[in-house]
Formats: structure tokens, C-alpha cells, sequence
């Protein structure tokens, strides 16, 4: 079971380290309510209650957003993403666990990956994983304590890639 785990952990981090490297986006300047709600928008709003659940900031929801539902996306989310990505997309090619990526982009990659394994050390994983797997004993967590592993990862130069 913890393999599985492991592995579905670094699938994570492997598409979340492409997105935000790949990640062509713009707000619309025009916000069009919709009136009807199409899957396009639950698809949206299930990304934003995975971020509220977890913590943790994926780009994955900007598949979702358009002019018509971004008026959904709460302002610290927006903040977070622009943060997060880079409008220069980088080559970077995934092989099994690791990347391929031209010599003077591999430190931008590096930053990347941190801030992708920072944003996991902060959020609340451990919460949202453990009960999935069966896990009912107490979870010790805590901001201050998420807040430090952030930032030592942040820090890190030791990377495996």
C-alpha cells in the first residue's frame, strides 16, 4: 500500500512540475457570469475544494477556468498561481522519475521542483492522504510545523532529479 502511495506522491509532483512549467494562462479581463452550471464549472469548483481540503496549490484547475467561470476563483488562489508559473514555457521532458531539461534551464527546473515539494510539505496531505489509505490514528500537524518544512525545502540545495 505505501508504494502505491509513494508512487501516486511523485505522479503528483511529475505532473504539477509540467503544468507549471507548460502553463499558457490569462486572466480575463471581462468577468461574464454563467447562468447555468456546465461540467466545466464542477470541474473547477471540485479543484477549488480539493485546494480548500489540502492546502495544497496545484495549477491543474486552470483547465477548467474560462471568462465564464473565473469569477469562481478566489483572489488568494489567483495570487497563489501567478506566483507559481512561469508564462516562458520551459522544454522539459519527463523520463520515468526524473527530467530532461537544456542545461541553462536546469537551475529554473530545480526552482520549480522545490517550490512544487514545498507547497506538498506545507499543505495538509498527511490529513487528507492517511484516512484514505486507513490510517485512524492522530495526525500531529500544525501551521508553525508545516510553515518550517516549507521553508527548509524552499532552502535545500539537495535535489534528486
Amino acid at each position: 500500500m505505501t508504494a502505491n502511495v509513494t508512487h501516486s506522491l511523485d505522479a503528483l509532483v511529475l505532473r504539477e512540475v509540467l503544468r507549471r512549467a507548460h502553463c499558457p494562462y490569462q486572466w480575463y479581463s471581462i468577468e461574464t457570469p454563467f447562468e447555468e452550471l456546465r461540467q466545466k464549472d464542477i470541474s473547477l469548483l471540485q479543484s477549488i475544494l480539493r485546494w480548500q481540503q489540502s492546502q495544497f496549490v496545484s495549477v491543474e484547475f486552470l483547465d477548467h477556468v474560462d471568462q465564464l467561470n473565473q469569477h469562481l476563483v478566489p483572489q488568494e488562489l489567483k495570487d497563489m498561481i501567478d506566483s507559481r508559473i512561469t508564462r516562458d514555457s520551459l522544454y522539459i521532458q519527463p523520463i520515468h522519475d526524473c527530467y530532461r531539461v537544456r542545461a541553462v534551464d536546469a537551475e529554473y527546473l530545480f526552482h520549480i521542483v522545490r517550490e512544487v515539494m514545498a507547497d506538498l510539505a506545507y499543505a495538509t496531505t498527511a490529513l487528507w492522504i492517511l484516512p484514505q489509505i486507513g490510517y485512524t490514528g492522530p495526525i500531529k500537524d500544525s501551521e508553525r510545523r508545516r510553515n518550517q518544512l516549507k521553508t527548509q525545502v524552499l532552502e535545500s540545495s539537495y535535489l534528486i532529479c
